[in-house]
């Protein structure tokens, strides 16, 4: 994910968003026509000690034109002390004044009030501010389960690594404020620092390692990451690939190095030339998985994961395109993260082939349906950032599914040339949903005003079903009649295939009402109708269309927790203290075995924990899918042994299949938090098969029927 300005870690806050707006609409009302447009740091830091020290000279752009300038607001960490504020070139006596009232956890808000009249013509003005304090908040849990164990911090200043960015408010900073800068530090021998742009020198000078990073283009915000690094540099054409690791790491350099060159030759050919000097690896010594601009964060762990380079690391690379040069206007909407999905962990699934992508798209409906429940939708106009299961399947996945759609509307020659013109017209520069049409009506020649309003400006999605297929007369031409309804209507092109004799002849329908009747002349013999089976529109699913997976019950606004009360004490110990921990975190009904009827379960998701069945309740949906008996388990045609594997386990739920039923079956206690914790990431699955701490096999129950989908009836 692109880290948000403004925003801690992984899962960012949406209460950290709005506040970020209301200091935006607070900055706006200080210094009409003035901004901050360039700093000039020297940043000294100890980091055992978590103090920093530092010399800014920002340049204000002055705009006389805009209104009077008789003050100019700034925010700045709290933790730091303003030492003197001085103006440069020209003799302008200014005052600092500290705002009382409260604004911000992490920052002060400071007025420079100059106390005589700014010189007539003068556009620019020099400030130099030198301050130092101590910056360490330390890291902190997740808020939520959704932020997917990762620690959270503001920013840190620590022997382990330094970790400084917009959220951190270590530079003067005025929310919406682009700005250049060039940044030395001075670091203890050992240390070396990354930041955005180029590093232009480094050198160890009175004991210090002194590193110098140039970043000429306008920036959201200022980042400062300093650490233990052994550093290497390669230079492709006119780009640095830079890897920064704890330790000398040939095997990550080898895997990590190609791929950044296959990734910047992919998008400098599909979107337009790569906007930095650099881009850098960055390992991190917590865990986070973080695309800035020209250079990734990536924790130690989450480096060395095999399938990170292929899929998480393209999509924070495509992030210097989209949201890391294109800037997000946050106020209508965050589009950056839909359009990086689209366009790096879709398409990667794309060029793997058909099936893949079609897999891919199924699983954004499936989220979508699995977690966005009334009351959680909202247009993509408002999302910002991720902040749940459901905020992530409406800003990434309904996102990416909509330019799926605009590319099928507009054309694939026309998808990409719209891409490039938004990206050459925006650079640097702030952009909106708005802007990004623009560019695609522009290139298209289409007008999109009532396809922006239908999937941008709303929420919510169609429910489409297949009502009736007729054949009317059976000789050639074949005249076969198709009715689909839809709730609520929307104007949408859907794909029908009809599956003949002699293949499958796909047929482009435009669906405007809630009941759509459509009439096909064939020279084929039609057998079979099917709407939209490869998934290519965005629409809310059939429960039937997809099977029951974890993602459903992690979504489920209801959840019943059975625990056994008999059994090897160590293992009811480690289910007690599992269900203790799920609710800290969400409140669920918990009963004992012996106090369970299926009347309990009516109208929640289950989880049995240890137990296959619970008073007759579960084994006949798990023997439609497994083989059971005393110490073995097969699924998918393996057997495992019971006393060497673990398992999770789910199925539809039997009175209702928008509920699910599901197992935590394992003999040994402490494979139970481990199971837990990983349950997070495999929502798409339907079962995990562990060894150790390990997934072995992990898979889907198969879909035997779909009911947008009928047989072609002779009779």
């Amino acid at each position: 994910m692109r880290k948000q300005k403004g925003k801690g870690l992984v899962a960012a806050e949406m209460g950290e968003t709005m506040i970020w707006f209301l200091l935006f609409l607070l900055v706006a009302s200080t210094g009409y026509g003035a901004q901050i447009v360039h700093h000039d740091i020297e940043a000294r830091i100890d980091p055992p000690q978590h103090s920093i020290a530092v010399t800014d000279v920002i340049t204000i752009h002055i705009d006389a034109q805009q209104g009077k300038f008789d003050s100019f607001g700034f925010f700045l960490n709290r933790n730091l002390k303003l030492i003197t504020v001085s103006s440069l070139d020209t003799p302008l006596h200014l005052e600092v004044e500290e705002e009382g009232e409260e604004r911000s956890e992490e920052a002060r808000y400071y007025r420079l009030v100059p106390r005589e009249p700014i010189p007539p013509g003068l556009d620019r003005l020099r400030v130099r501010l030198v301050y130092r304090g101590m910056i360490y908040n330390p890291l902190r849990p997740p808020a939520s389960d959704y932020a997917q164990s990762f620690a959270q911090t503001t920013g840190l200043i620590d022997a382990r690594g330094t970790y400084l960015s917009g959220s951190t408010f270590w530079v003067p900073q005025r929310p919406g404020d682009l700005v250049t800068f060039t940044l030395r530090t001075l670091l203890p021998p050992g240390y070396t620092s990354v930041s955005q742009g180029k590093r232009t020198r480094e050198e160890i000078k009175e004991g210090m390692v002194q590193t110098e990073w140039s970043c000429p283009f306008p920036q959201e915000e200022i980042f400062l990451i300093a650490g233990r690094y052994v550093v290497t540099k390669e230079r492709y054409g006119d780009i640095d690939i830079m890897t920064f690791l704890y330790r000398p790491d040939p095997q990550i350099i080898a895997t990590y190095v190609p791929a950044t060159r296959r990734y910047l030759d992919l998008y400098t050919r599909l979107i337009g030339p790569y906007p930095y000097q650099k881009f850098a690896l960055v390992e991190n010594f917590w865990q986070t998985g973080f695309g800035m601009p020209s250079f990734t964060l990536l924790g130690d762990q989450v480096i060395r994961l095999p399938f990170i380079v292929h899929t998480s690391y393209g999509h924070e690379i495509l992030h210097n395109w989209w949201g890391n040069s294109v800037y997000v206007d946050w106020e209508k909407g965050n589009w950056s993260e839909g359009l990086t999905t689209y366009g790096a962990d879709y398409l990667y699934k794309e060029r793997q082939g058909p099936e893949a992508a079609r897999e891919y798209r199924r699983g954004l409906l499936r989220d979508y349906l699995n977690y966005v429940h009334q009351g959680k939708d909202f247009p993509l106009t408002a999302f910002r950032s991720r902040y749940s299961f459901a905020s992530r399947a409406v800003g990434y996945g309904k996102a990416a599914m909509v330019f799926h759609m605009l590319r099928r509307l507009v054309g694939e020659e026309a998808f990409w040339a719209s891409l490039q013109r938004f990206y050459r017209d925006f650079r640097f520069r702030v952009a909106s949903w708005d802007d990004l049409f623009s560019s695609f009506s522009t290139v298209s020649g289409k007008d999109l005003r009532a396809f922006q309003r239908q999937w941008i400006d709303q929420a919510g999605a169609p429910f489409i079903s297949l009502d009736t297929v007729r054949l009317r007369g059976k000789q050639k031409p074949y005249r076969l009649e198709v009715v689909i309804r839809q709730s609520p209507p929307y104007t949408v092109q859907v794909p029908v295939h009809i599956v003949t004799e002699e293949g499958t002849l796909i047929q482009e329908v435009v669906l405007r009402d809630s009941r759509n009747r459509f009439q096909f002349s064939l020279d084929q013999k039609p057998l079979r109708v099917q709407v939209d089976p490869d998934f290519a529109v965005f629409r809310r699913l059939h429960r039937a269309e997809i099977p029951p997976t974890l993602s459903q019950t992690l979504g489920a606004e209801s959840v019943l927790i059975v625990v056994p009360t008999q059994g090897d004490p160590a293992l009811l110990r480690a289910y007690q203290a599992l269900v203790t921990q799920w609710e800290k975190r969400r409140k669920h009904r918990v009963i004992k075995e012996n106090e369970f009827t299926p009347a309990l379960a009516a109208h929640s998701s289950v989880w049995l924990l240890g137990q296959v069945e619970v008073r007759g309740f579960g084994r006949r949906m798990l023997q439609e899918q497994v083989i059971l008996s005393p110490d073995a388990l097969g699924i998918g045609g393996a057997m495992y042994d019971l006393r060497r594997h673990s398992f999770v386990l789910t199925v539809s739920h039997p009175q209702d299949p928008e509920l699910t039923v599901n197992w935590l079956l394992t003999r040994d206690p402490r494979m139970v938090e481990t199971m837990a914790r990983k349950i997070v990431h495999y929502g798409k699955y339907s079962y995990l098969v562990f060894a150790g701490d390990r997934v072995i096999d992990k898979g889907v129950w198969p879909v035997l029927s779909s009911p947008m989908q009928r047989e072609v009836s002779w009779e």
